[in-house]
């Protein structure tokens, strides 16, 4: 009994042994593991480290240069706003000097139009007026109106020899060629004509006709003058 007690204690002993020995490597393993990963965990934590102290330098310089960037593009904003005004207020000046333009080239028209209006008109006037005139100076020629002082006694012998109808037509002839061109009269001059028409034909009436004549040949004149300086002057404005 004291044999196998003695054994038993042995093998309890050499067991216990074993069990020990198998607890210390464990841990022997544990804290060389856990060694090993402190090593590799202070290795990242390094270079976690490093790469935050990395990169905050990076991100701090970076916000510094867009904190720059940022004062320049609001000084470029602030400049823009300033010239947009500025466009702005010239942009308005313009579209009012073009308004205005617009307005008087408007203006420039319409009064063109109208001169030129008043120019056709004054011109039919004109025209009418020198062809009135024309005739009746014809008229008053036919019967010798523009002669000299000898030539219209000659012609008052010959015309004393003429029929009393056709007087009466010369004189319905003359008269009417007067009353068209009356029209264009200056007040003193329409009341010699009207003097002049009123009095009964006959030799003395051709003979004091010739003043008559000259009255109208001026007045023709003036005019065919007219006519074409309102012609020339229309032409220039084209």
């Amino acid at each position: 009994l004291a044999s196998l007690l003695a054994v038993a204690s042995c093998v309890d002993v050499r067991v216990g042994d074993r069990t020990i020995t198998q607890v210390v490597k464990l841990l022997q393993g544990m804290l060389d593991s856990s060694k090993t990963e402190s090593k590799e965990e202070r290795q990242l934590f390094a270079k976690y480290k490093c790469y935050c102290d990395t990169n905050e330098e990076e991100k701090t310089t970076s916000i510094e240069d867009l904190t720059k960037e940022i004062g320049l593009l609001e000084n470029q904003i602030t400049a823009l706003q300033g010239s947009n005004g500025v466009l702005s207020t010239e942009s308005a000046k313009m579209k009012r000097e073009m308004d205005s333009n617009q307005e008087q080239q408007g203006t420039a028209v319409t009064l063109r139009s109208k001169a030129n209006q008043d120019f056709l008109a004054t011109e039919s006037d004109l025209d009418a007026a020198i062809g009135q005139l024309g005739q009746a100076i014809d008229t008053l020629t036919a019967i010798g109106a523009d002669q000299s002082l000898q030539a219209s006694a000659a012609h008052e012998k010959f015309m004393a020899n003429y029929p009393a109808a056709s007087l009466a037509r010369i004189q319905t002839t003359v008269k009417k060629a007067l009353v068209d061109a009356e029209a264009f009269l200056k007040p003193a001059q329409r009341k010699r004509f009207n003097s002049f028409l009123q009095a009964p034909f006959s030799q003395t009436y051709v003979t004091q006709s010739g003043g008559i004549v000259g009255i109208l040949k001026s007045m023709k004149e003036t005019f065919e003058s007219n006519l074409s300086a309102s012609q020339k002057e229309e032409m220039a404005n084209q």
